[in-house]
Parts: structure tokens; C-alpha cells; sequence
């Protein structure tokens, strides 16, 4: 919302407590009274339902403290800084990045089997990541998603980037320049 400059402008807001504030659930806000009564009676409540439970409520209040501090700022700048040189570090060995750069970056790896090859390895090399395959991606579009945080530092950036290119030359068993896919 901070990037598009749209904030207090939009009809209805949506959000996720998931990745910014560290614990589950969101939120669908609204300033129109009718349009609140409109999604109470014809949106699917049921549907991800996830009721956030007092401990995940206090999570997501410290977060929003720490997100309109001075310090939530600065925080959100290195997570873009971080996030754009981790996508530079990736582009520069041939891995592509989807999407725009934020906290989430998926790396594009390609056929489902091969990906899930390369994530089981880059795993078993101490790397975190979320692999996603078909159905939550058309099928031959795996990818691994890493999920950036401000406290990332260029050397964290610079080993998961050695390590997917040496998982990668391994199963490959070569060096490509260029690599659109595994």
C-alpha cells in the first residue's frame, strides 16, 4: 500500500497477518457501513477461515507497533534493499525471479521433478525455503519461494545463492551460463 501511495484511499483493504506480522489469519476493512453489511452477508466466511487467538492477536499488535515506528521504516527500506540484491544475485547466475520485488521472491525453477530434486538438495544443504509445485503453480512452473526479512544481511543473500547454484551444477552436472530453468 506504502509503494502505490494508497493508503487510506481504497474502498475495501485487504491483508494478510501471515508474512508481515508473523502469526495467521487477516483482515477485510472497510469505512462504507454498506459495504460491510454486503461482504458480512455474501462473502464466504468459511473459506480460509483461520480466528486468530488472543497470543497471535497480541503478535500482530506488536508488529503494527514496530511497522508505524521510526523504526518500521528503516525496517522496510533494507527489506526492499535486501530483496532487490538478493533478485540481482540470482539474476547475475541465471535463476529468474518472478513477480516485483518485495518480501516474498520466487525463483522460477521449472519441471516438477527436477525442482523437487533441487529443493530436497538445497534443503539437505541447511537452506530453508517453501517449494511450490501443481496445483499451487500450473504444472512444469515449480518454484522455491524464499521469504526475505530486514534482518538479512548480503552474506545470508550470497550463501543461499551459492548453494542454489551448486545444488543446480550438481544435478546438472555443469556450469550454465545462462539457465532459464534447471
Amino acid at each position: 500500500m506504502e509503494i502505490q501511495n494508497a493508503i487510506g484511499g481504497p474502498d475495501i483493504l485487504i491483508g494478510s497477518f501471515s508474512k508481515t506480522f508473523a502469526s495467521n489469519g487477516g483482515f477485510v476493512a472497510t469505512k462504507d457501513a454498506a459495504t460491510k453489511e454486503y461482504l458480512k452477508m455474501y462473502s464466504c466466511p468459511q473459506t480460509f477461515s483461520n480466528a486468530l487467538s488472543p497470543p497471535q492477536a497480541a503478535i500482530v499488535r506488536a508488529a503494527l507497533d514496530i511497522v508505524r515506528s521510526s523504526d518500521g521504516g528503516r525496517r522496510r527500506e533494507q527489506l526492499c534493499n535486501n530483496s532487490t540484491y538478493l533478485r540481482s544475485q540470482l539474476a547475475q547466475n541465471g535463476f529468474t525471479c518472478l513477480g516485483e520485488p518485495s518480501a516474498i521472491v520466487p525463483v522460477f525453477l521449472g519441471p516438477d521433478e527436477p525442482a523437487r530434486i533441487l529443493w530436497r538438495n538445497l534443503s539437505n544443504r541447511g537452506i530453508a525455503s517453501n517449494f511450490v509445485e501443481f496445483p499451487g503453480v500450473a504444472t512444469n512452473r515449480s518454484r522455491i519461494r524464499m521469504q526475505v526479512q530486514s534482518a538479512h544481511t548480503n552474506a545470508h543473500a550470497d550463501r543461499f545463492v551459492k548453494e542454489l547454484v551448486a545444488t543446480r551444477d550438481c544435478l546438472l552436472g555443469t556450469h550454465p551460463v545462462e539457465a532459464a530453468a534447471i
